[in-house]
Formats: structure tokens, sequence, C-alpha cells
């Protein structure tokens, strides 16, 4: 199990969890095709999870990059090891157990359960923690790379699943936010004191 973080983008577990083998294009592209995860609600399947994940966003097209293609591509081969596996329906995301049902979302849970358990201090670490680490960082590169704030809402919207005009993003880019507060502040000081 892995989430689509910081290789590529990060989209919330209940679209990870739903999300088919099909959803993801990492090979066979044309000529000049990047590889892209395309999210939507399944439609196809049938679900044999008693809680089933719904994608709370939009249908959209993420472009990702070569190395979470490498690592989808390496996983969907793991994932058709097996014939318990390949009998599932497609889901891309399995339990590692038998049958090898698509993975919970507390199973999901647990997952980064393990990971805290392992790894002292890391804290309230879980999939909408890597949301938030995915937005603020996306904040600062825009940021950095002197994007409108127009420019940024518009791709921050559409990577989040989000209507065009929604704010919905300033919720999981707070501590950017406040670094970016503490410099202008920090600048407004040293100009004042210049004087």
């Amino acid at each position: 199990m892995f989430t689509f973080t910081s290789m590529g983008v990060h989209i919330n577990q209940n679209t990870q969890l739903s999300l088919t083998i099909e959803n993801c294009r990492t090979s066979k592209l044309g000529p000049g095709e990047r590889p892209y995860i395309e999210t939507m609600e399944n439609v196809k399947y049938d679900d044999p999870r008693t809680s089933v994940p719904h994608n709370k966003t939009r249908a959209r097209i993420i472009p990702i990059s070569n190395s979470l293609a490498n690592l989808i591509e390496e996983y969907k081969k793991i994932r058709n090891q097996s014939d318990a596996a390949r009998k599932q329906p497609p889901f891309l995301i399995l339990s590692g157990q038998l049958p090898y049902q698509p993975l919970s979302l507390s199973a999901l849970s647990s997952v980064f359960d393990t990971i805290k358990a392992k790894l002292p201090g890391v804290g309230r670490f879980g999939p909408h923690r890597l949301r938030h680490t995915f937005f603020e960082n996306l904040d600062r590169m825009m940021k950095d790379k002197g994007y409108s704030d127009d420019q940024k809402k518009k791709i921050k919207n559409s990577i989040g699943g989000w209507s065009p005009k929604s704010r919905q993003s300033e919720n999981y880019e707070k501590l950017a936010t406040l670094e970016q507060t503490v410099e202008a502040l920090s600048q407004f000081h040293s100009e004042l004191e210049g004087c």
C-alpha cells in the first residue's frame, strides 16, 4: 500500500481506495503523453467493502511524475502475481492478506497506525496529514515561482477536485500561509527599521 504524494500528487483516501487499475495511465502512453491518474466514482465494478469509499471531489485528470508512474507499474505487477488478487474487482490497492480484497478505510488507518508506532514522534500522521503537506508544499513552490493568486487558486482547485471558485485549499495550507506572514512581517519591520 502506498499513498500518492510527494512523487506526484496526493489525492484523498476515499479516492485512493476507489482507484481502479484503468484509472492509472502509467504505461502504453502516446508520444509526448505524460502519465496520469483519472479520478472518478466507481460505476463499473461491484465493491465488496462494507464501507464503500466514495470519491468526494470532482472527477479530474491529474498528471503524475514518472517516478510515481514507475512505482504504480511495479505495484500492478505485484498485485497480479496472486490468483486470489486477480479474482478481485480491479481496484488498484488491495489488502496484503488473503483473499486480497480491496483495501478498506479501516485497514488504511491501521497502516498509518503501524507506521506511527514504529516512528516515535511522528504524531498525527495519516492520509489527511499528507494532503495538508502536499498543498503546503505546492503553495510554497508556486509562490517561489511567482504564480499569481488567481493562478494558484485555479491550479489548486483543479488538483483538489474542487469548484473553480472554492477556497477549500486554504484549509490545507495554513502552515505555508503562516510562514509567508512571518516573512512579510519580518521584511516590513526591516524596512521600517531601515528608515
